[in-house]
């Protein structure tokens, strides 16, 4: 039995006003608190991203008592510029606020974090918060790259076999939206990012999936280890009664696989395991003893790319653990064509198709859009780095990625990596309208654009769906040129 928290009556404080703060927010007047918020950034969304405003709830209130020039207004909400080293505010704090509520963009180190944790003030991260208040069953999906396309894919083979789920989380709907409406006939599939693991506290999925681990957020994490460690910190709370479905071709994964408690079960695209795997040019299913179960066809799954037969088989597996039918299964995964700006055809101009895969925005998932593509590619490289260099990206492109455009913040290192890998075939674009116009040049009819940009967007755009939908514009602009007979 989950353990809620009683904070009728009583000031909450929201460290964040993304979309988590606001979700957040608006879960605590539904429990009959006063949510009040502390925000140094503008607004940021649980994996550091843009969010556009929401309508406050009407008992939100702004944080007093500063002078009007140290506040603004987002939609109905006011927020406090709170930055860490403003003592002044934090003189306030230990009396007036029971609890916190951080939102998962502020690292659990920041000084004004450490600051209320040092006063005593209990900070619960917002999928912990909505998870105390949730009835309903919860089921889990984390890794570097694939969370979106497989948790979309998991919600949908649920809904095919009639039951009610919706998919929340990282993928841009706060869990705290929807966690008092989910009753327990309904099902929370989850989206769950490095930072929002790391935070949580008595968070258990009953099926909890890691897709794979790969570098990324090092800036944050500090190194490879701790990034996995927040990772599995997703399955920690598990018993032997729940799920997790583990990628069998990980090494990263299978080397910390030990430390899981519950049922484990794996996917592969190499070999037969237990759990969801392909083969013989069909999905299988395997409990561990008997006889394996044909799902699906390899051919009927619409998803480009091994990536992309990865994520169906993980979503598959999770699906079958949880009740769903082998009918049920096939059907969605027949039917399930992506998400937005995951590797999406955007269309063809003069022989040659451009691809968006905006969502790639670290060098795995870069690699992954790159490897499902055939003929000859151009990829668009860049945005704001996350604390790597780029060698590892060089070192693995497919032979028909033959061009490269290099933008934004990450330009110069993305260079200098390609001087380093005798990788020849890349040029530089001061901006992104610039980078997109110098693809088209480069790409031969027959051929392939790529925004697999391996990169964060914060540098140009507001997130990684705003830098998407701006390639898109551009690419919808593109005139196609008549040859005259």
């Amino acid at each position: 039995m989950k353990k809620g928290l009683n904070i009728s009556g009583q000031r909450v404080l929201i460290l964040g006003a993304g979309e988590s703060g606001q979700a957040a927010a608006e879960l605590c007047v539904k429990l009959g608190a006063e949510p009040v918020f502390m925000d140094g950034i503008r607004c940021k969304t649980e994996d550091g991203r843009s969010s556009a405003a929401r309508r406050a709830p009407d008992n939100a209130s702004r944080f007093p008592p500063d002078p009007p020039d140290n506040n603004f207004q987002l939609s109905t909400f006011n927020f406090q510029l709170a930055p860490p080293d403003n003592a002044s505010h934090f003189s306030l704090l230990n009396s007036q606020f029971p609890l916190a509520i951080i939102s998962p963009g502020i690292p659990p180190n920041a000084p004004h974090v450490r600051e209320l944790r040092n006063r005593g003030i209990k900070i619960v991260s917002e999928l912990e918060f909505a998870y105390r208040q949730c009835a309903a069953p919860v089921l889990a999906v984390t890794g570097t790259n694939g969370k979106t396309t497989t948790v979309t894919l998991l919600g949908a083979i649920l809904k095919r076999g009639g039951v009610r789920a919706e998919v929340l989380g990282n993928i841009g709907t706060a869990f705290s939206r929807r966690a008092l409406e989910l009753k327990r006939g309904g099902r929370a599939v989850l989206e769950v990012s490095s930072f929002q693991a790391e935070a949580a506290e008595t968070f258990r999925p009953r099926v909890g999936v890691i897709l794979n681990i790969t570098p990324d957020h090092l800036d944050r994490h500090g190194n490879m280890e701790n990034y996995a460690a927040a990772k599995f910190k997703m399955l920690s709370r598990q018993r032997k009664t729940d799920f997790a479905v583990l990628n069998a071709d990980d090494p990263e994964i299978m080397k910390r696989a030990d430390s899981v408690r519950a049922q484990i079960y794996f996917f592969s695209l190499n070999k037969k395991v237990k759990g969801c795997y392909i083969e013989g040019g069909g999905v299988w299913f395997w409990g561990g003893e008997g006889e394996p179960r044909w799902i699906v066809s390899r051919e009927r799954i619409k998803l480009p790319g091994r990536h992309n037969a990865a994520n169906a088989a993980a979503a598959a597996c999770a699906a079958l653990l949880y009740g769903a039918g082998d009918n049920a299964v096939a059907a969605a995964l027949a039917e399930f064509t992506g998400a937005k700006h995951r590797l999406e055809f955007v269309r063809e101009v003069n022989g040659v198709k451009y691809y968006d895969d905006s969502k790639a925005t670290n060098i795995g998932g870069a690699l992954a859009g790159a490897w499902a593509l055939s003929g000859e590619v151009t990829i668009i490289l860049g945005g704001s780095g996350k604390g790597y260099e780029f060698d590892e990206l060089f070192e693995g492109l497919p032979a028909n990625v033959t061009r490269a455009v290099a933008v934004g913040a990450a330009a110069d290192k993305i260079m200098a990596a390609a001087a380093r890998r005798g990788y020849g075939g890349i040029v530089a674009a001061p901006d992104f309208r610039s980078a997109v116009e110098a693809a088209r040049r480069l790409t031969v009819p027959g051929g392939s654009v790529l925004l697999s940009p391996a990169c964060a967007s914060f540098d140009m755009f507001r997130d990684y769906a705003h830098r998407g939908e701006a390639f898109c514009g551009i690419v919808e602009g593109f005139r196609e040129l008549r040859i005259e007979n």
